[in-house]
């Protein structure tokens, strides 16, 4: 009898150790039943669904999953009461804050005292960070070959608007001479103003594109912001929205590379374009130079704002 409760002893402090060893795994565990009930869940699975250990024990581990992983994962789970472990399976788990987190898992079968099957191990890993920097990366390439895209169509549009403004500038001249009717040289006059104002953007548009090799340089603020919101001119027209300048009067020219500035400005425009009100929409841009000679730039807007949840993520890649 001494000899079996000292193996009792020894059996409950294994257990214990066993226990807490799981628990605090930095790998997320849970242990599931022959009924699909959870028996285990680790600290590192609480921390990943975000939900308490009250929520999850003695629930069915199918109903936590989105109905696109539960067909999915079912034959994992299956097959590891058949005592035929999986390994390397990705599933999303969704947290109780919304979203989900991604892990691949390892699954293997827990025997009884008696040999029996009683039970399904799980072992995962977080690959959430891992695959949206995939997800980013992914979308960084297809911006660049759509840059690369759109450089090559600019490229092909600038000779027909060269010759476009150059014949233009001609007939200009040449009614101006003549003594053309003022309303067919206003009309010559806006085909020129209208093909040099495209040739200009289409410019822009490739040094905008093209990767960058330049180096910083002294650029007056003013008229990257000119020259930015004339990249969004477009998406300006389609909200109606009103631009109010609020340029200082210093020259305000700072140290800097000009097409990242142009790419910060283009995004901030574009973003208040989204964020304005059907109707009243009003943006604006403003220079001004503070008393310890520091510029500063403002772009404003009368819209709705960043909600709160999401302002810590504003500089996360393509948030």
């Amino acid at each position: 009898s001494l000899r079996n409760a000292r193996l009792l002893r020894e059996s409950n402090y294994l257990r214990d150790n066993l226990g807490k060893l799981l628990d605090h795994a930095n790998a997320p565990i849970v242990v599931i039943g022959k009924d699909r009930e959870l028996r285990v869940v680790n600290r590192a699975f609480l921390a990943l669904s975000n939900a308490s250990r009250e929520e999850l024990l003695g629930r069915d581990f199918l109903q936590l999953l989105p109905e696109t992983e539960r067909g999915r994962i079912l034959p994992v789970f299956i097959r590891a009461l058949r005592g035929e472990p999986t390994s390397n399976f990705e599933v999303r788990i969704p947290r109780a804050t919304g979203g989900h987190s991604r892990i691949v898992i390892n699954t293997a079968s827990i025997l009884a005292a008696d040999g029996e099957i009683e039970g399904v191990i799980a072992i995962g890993r977080d690959l959430t960070e891992l695959r949206e920097l995939e997800e980013q990366i992914i979308q960084a390439e297809k911006l660049a070959t759509l840059g690369q895209l759109a450089a090559g169509v600019v490229h092909e549009l600038n000779n027909p608007l060269t010759s476009i403004s150059v014949y233009g500038e001609y007939l200009l001249r040449k009614g101006e001479r003549a003594g053309y009717e003022s309303a067919d040289l206003e009309k010559l006059r806006r085909i020129v103003e209208s093909a040099d104002r495209i040739l200009k953007f289409t410019r822009d548009l490739v040094t905008y594109a093209r990767p960058s090799t330049e180096e910083p340089a002294f650029v007056r603020i003013r008229d990257i912001l000119e020259q930015s919101l004339l990249f969004c001119e477009h998406v300006v027209g389609e909200v109606s929205a009103d631009i109010d300048k609020r340029y200082g009067d210093e020259d305000g020219s700072v140290y800097a590379v000009k097409g990242q500035l142009h790419q910060v400005f283009i995004n901030l425009i574009t973003n208040a374009c989204h964020a304005l009100p059907v109707e009243g929409g009003r943006i604006i841009l403003g220079t001004h130079v503070d008393d310890d000679d520091h510029l500063r730039v403002t772009i404003g807007d009368n819209g709705c704002g960043i909600p709160a949840p999401q302002r810590e993520k504003i500089f996360e890649p393509f948030f």
